[in-house]
Formats: C-alpha cells, structure tokens, sequence
C-alpha cells in the first residue's frame, strides 16, 4: 500500500468517525414519546424537531375519560420541546411526573376530587383545575356489591407495637356466569380528607362461582401512607372506596383509635 493511499484512507476514516455522532444523536418524538435517532418517528412517523424550533407556548390542555377510569391529559406546544413536567395536586393529594410526548395517562386520580394541574417545560407553564367525574357502577343488584372489612377499629398504638397486623378487604358480587375483568383502584378518605395510598389493581378479575374476592393488606403500610400525607394519623371514620373502571362499587368504614 503506497503513502498516497494510506493517506488518502485516513482522511477517509477521520471524516466517518467525525460524522457518527451527528447519525448517533437520539431524540423523543414529541407526539409519542418514542426514542429515537433518525430523521423521522419510527412509530408514527413525526418529524424530528429542528434544533431551535422558538419559544414554547403550551396550550389547549384537554382531558379524556378512558374505558377503564384512567385520564388521558393531552396539551399542544408550539414548539414540541420535551421533556415536559406534570404535576397535579388536589387538597392532600399530590404527585409528579416527567413524560416526552405531549400526553400523559393519569390513573392515579381520586374520582370527585379536584386538582390543579400543572404542565411545563423549560420554556413554558400553564395550569388548569380538573374535577375527576364520579360515578357509581350499576352493572351488579345494590344489594349484592358490597365491600367488608375484617375488623372495624383499629388502634395505631398496636399497629407500632406490631407491625405485622394486617387486614382483609373483601370484595362481594354476584354468582357470575362468565368471568369479568376491571381496573380496581382503592382510595381512602380520611377524617380530614382523601389521602394516603391509592391501590391500582390493573386486572381485578370477578371469577364465576364464586361469590367473593379479598385483599390482605399490611396496616403498618397503610399507615406510612397517610402519614405521608398528613404527617400524623387522623384519628376517626375512615371510609375504604373501591372503584371498578372508575365507578364507585362499594365502600366501608372503619374507626383509628390511637
């Protein structure tokens, strides 16, 4: 191989080498949210965003009711800069979340309540109130829906003593013929509000034959989460909800004693 050649190839080499990282670069696609590192979606074929596509201006945030009881939030941005920052927070519920594409699933909402909501980037911000619609599931005969819990009072001294305490939350229906499936979510009203640990159960399934389903959940748990919320334990009537697709089946009270 003359000098010439080999030359010749390393200037070849160097201006491959120098030209990977541009083709290597990956991005989000606004509109979805899928990585990417060409110049298109993959996914849903959104074009790369220009490097400087101007000043955020978010808008037009819009909320869907899904089948299941979840709540698809979607927003615009004139400049589709991602990654884009959630938060939403109602009397003592609150959370944050960080999503790439201009939409987000939130199935953590407490059905009635109201949240402010707040969608941003590094460029913009804007926020909103949404009342979580609340309805109540009618596909079963009232009196056959129920929700019983094991043990009506509970006493967080004992709890402290014995963090292994658990309780059993039954779910009641109907003799089935054929087997349902819902997205179960448990929320908790408190003396002094709703809080505490939303329980998401994404596939709650109602076999046939069988005329009950039940959760055994540690107390100790339960009450870190509302501690967390309300830095202590309210003490008094607690009331259990349990939402299928985000209808209200049933509920049940209980006491906290300290």
């Amino acid at each position: 191989m003359n000098k010439k050649f080999v030359a010749i190839l390393c200037v070849v080499v160097s201006l491959v080498l120098m030209a990977l990282p541009a083709f290597a670069e990956d991005w989000f696609c606004p509109n979805c949210g899928k990585e990417n590192s060409g110049n298109f979606c993959y996914n849903c074929g959104e074009k790369k965003p220009a490097a400087d596509a101007g000043e955020s201006v978010i808008s037009d945030l819009h909320f869907t009711m899904q089948e299941n009881g979840d709540v698809l939030l979607t927003w615009d941005d004139s400049a589709k800069k991602a990654p884009y920052t959630v938060k939403y927070q109602a009397e003592y519920d609150r959370a944050t979340e960080t999503v790439q594409s201009k939409s987000i699933t939130l199935e953590y909402l407490i059905p009635g309540e109201t949240y402010s909501i707040t969608v941003s980037n590094d460029d913009a911000s804007v926020t909103t109130e949404y009342k979580v619609p609340h309805y109540v599931y009618t596909g079963f005969n009232a009196k056959s829906k129920k929700l019983i819990l094991k043990g009506p009072r509970f006493s967080v001294s004992e709890v402290e003593r014995d963090k292994t305490k658990q309780f059993e939350l039954q779910v009641r229906f109907p003799q089935l013929k054929k087997e349902r499936a819902f997205k179960g979510k448990i929320v908790t009203k408190t003396p002094l509000g709703y809080g505490g640990t939303v329980l998401i159960d994404r596939s709650l399934i109602l076999k046939p034959r069988v005329l009950y389903s039940y959760y055994t959940l540690s107390m100790h748990e339960f009450f870190e989460g509302i501690r967390e919320e309300f830095d202590d334990v309210p003490l008094g009537l607690y009331t259990i909800e349990l939402y299928l697709n985000g209808e209200l089946y049933s509920d049940v009270q209980f006491s906290v004693v300290r």
